[in-house]
């Protein structure tokens, strides 16, 4: 973090580090942060160094006039956010998804291999503009976009920011292939198609053993009856001859 104390006319009059301007009073955040004589914090959008290395947000925090409230001054403090973003980027839970984190615009402010800098957009960005301009897709918070590698499935939520930050409207994009994403669901439904498939076989099987079970009964009361025939004629005969 880097810190510039500025008296009322912008001028530093302490710093941690040199200061790359001696009077910013025509920058957007030395307005922001005078407010007209008010005194407002104002915080910037994303700020490099200039060589790609380090990313910074500035917060500009005013100094008032502890009888008058008038202002006199402000702080400005450059906060490092590489940390932030290099942890973003870090946490990918799938072969093919990206965590992102994007502008209103659909610049990526960060991303895996890139920076605020390359000024990048995000292909994602055109379906997930129109599903936050209804309340159902805000809602829904995802959608499907068809891309050329196939589609993916983007969710997003907003970072609730931009009331009270504007210059950081920024919203968080996860984006995966439809199908690694709809993977375990596809597992589970063949693993449930394999059990009806096997109750079903097993349904059948019990229903033939049944069956050659009950026709087996049926073979062994039969037989008797048959062999019972000849004695009933043998003792008709003998009948016969008495």
């Amino acid at each position: 973090m880097k810190l510039i104390v500025l008296d009322g006319n912008g001028v530093p009059v302490a710093a941690t580090d040199k200061p790359a301007h001696y009077a910013p009073v025509d920058e957007v955040f030395w307005q922001g942060v005078a407010a007209q004589g008010k005194g407002a914090i104002y915080v910037t959008e994303v700020l490099s160094d200039g060589q790609g290395r380090a990313n910074y947000i500035g917060i500009g925090f005013p100094v008032l006039d502890e009888s008058s409230r008038r202002f006199i001054g402000a702080v400005h403090a450059l906060v490092d956010v590489s940390g932030l973003f290099a942890l973003l980027n870090r946490e990918q839970p799938g072969r093919t998804t990206a965590t992102m984190l994007v502008k209103r615009d659909g610049t990526v402010i960060s991303a895996p291999n890139v920076t605020p800098a390359m000024q990048m957009k995000s292909e994602e960005y055109g379906a997930v503009r129109d599903a936050l301009g209804t309340l159902q897709g805000r809602q829904s918070g995802y959608v499907i976009a068809g891309m050329r590698g196939g589609n993916r499935i983007v969710g997003f939520a907003d970072t609730g920011l931009t009331p009270s930050y504007s210059d950081l409207s920024w919203f968080v994009m996860v984006s995966q292939s439809e199908r690694e994403a709809l993977a375990p669901a596809r597992t589970v439904e063949y693993f449930a198609i394999l059990m009806v498939i096997i109750s079903l076989l097993m349904v059948t099987l019990l229903a033939a053993y049944f069956f050659l079970h009950r026709a087996q009964e049926m073979a062994d009361i039969e037989v008797p009856e048959r062999a019972k025939l000849p004695r009933e004629h043998h003792d008709e005969e003998q009948a016969g001859v008495n």
